[in-house]
């Protein structure tokens, strides 16, 4: 088993237990062992990314440290923006060594060592192909569509609801229009717009898309035969039985 430090972010321990649940369940099956990092905080999502850069990366250069201090040389985070946010402090420490000591010193004074890991990057963030490979060795057909990599609204929902929905009903209308009988995410803010929010863009386009929205880890647990205990499917907003059936669970 291949230890790694484990880092599941904030909707994971609330909104999204799922997500942690099924990841648990999972990642013994693929060679994991989760070193499940303890008095940790948010990465800082964009928010703090945007008002307070300087706080931002103190956040994530703090989780980085306690991830190295578990004796792991891998982080693996279940959330796309906590991803982002890690690899961009990561890449600022390793690439800026005056900022490495300044933070290091920082964090060294509230009893936190800084050794920051190796950078990740791996594909082209316009033509992206991960997600995909994932897809067909769980053995389902990835649907190509313009709308998959744009952002589902998140950000903005609070402050321009009009505008989030108009960003949120792309990927959900064409992957719908593309013969998609579910869409997969690996990011739970991501989830929790194209799942929970369907509900307003029925409100106020009267289209009713009812498309079930998983999230990656719990599609690849659906292939390794975990149980939908693990998967806590029931948490779900739109129902995702039809997609089931199709699964096989």
């Amino acid at each position: 088993m291949r230890r790694v430090a484990y880092f599941k972010g904030c909707l994971a321990s609330l909104s999204a237990k799922e997500l942690d649940s099924s990841t648990q369940a999972l990642a013994p099956k693929v060679g994991l062992e989760l070193v499940e990092l303890e008095s940790v905080t948010c990465c800082g999502a964009g928010d703090i990314h945007e008002a307070e850069p300087d706080y931002y990366l103190h956040l994530n250069s703090r989780i980085l440290a306690y991830a190295e201090a578990a004796g792991c040389d891998t982080l693996l985070t279940i959330c796309n923006v906590c991803t982002l946010n890690l690899r961009q402090a990561n890449w600022q420490l390793k690439n800026d060594e005056a900022l490495r000591e300044r933070v290091s010193r920082n964090l060294e004074s509230v009893g936190v060592p800084l050794r920051p890991s190796k950078i990740l990057g791996f594909e082209d963030p316009d033509r992206p192909w991960s997600l995909e490979r994932i897809i067909e060795a769980c053995g389902g057909e990835a649907i190509d569509y313009p709308a998959k990599i744009k952002c589902c609204g998140f950000p903005i929902i609070q402050a321009r609801e009009e505008t989030a929905l108009g960003e949120l009903i792309q990927p959900i209308e064409q992957a719908k229009e593309a013969g998609a009988d579910v869409i997969v995410t690996p990011c739970p803010l991501c989830h929790l717009s194209l799942d929970a929010w369907q509900s307003k863009l029925k409100a106020e386009t009267g289209k009713d898309f009812q498309m079930p929205i998983l999230h990656l880890s719990q599609l690849v647990g659906v292939a390794a035969g975990l149980e939908e205990s693990e998967l806590k499917f029931k948490r779900h907003v739109v129902p995702v039985a039809p997609v089931l059936e199709k699964l096989e669970v």
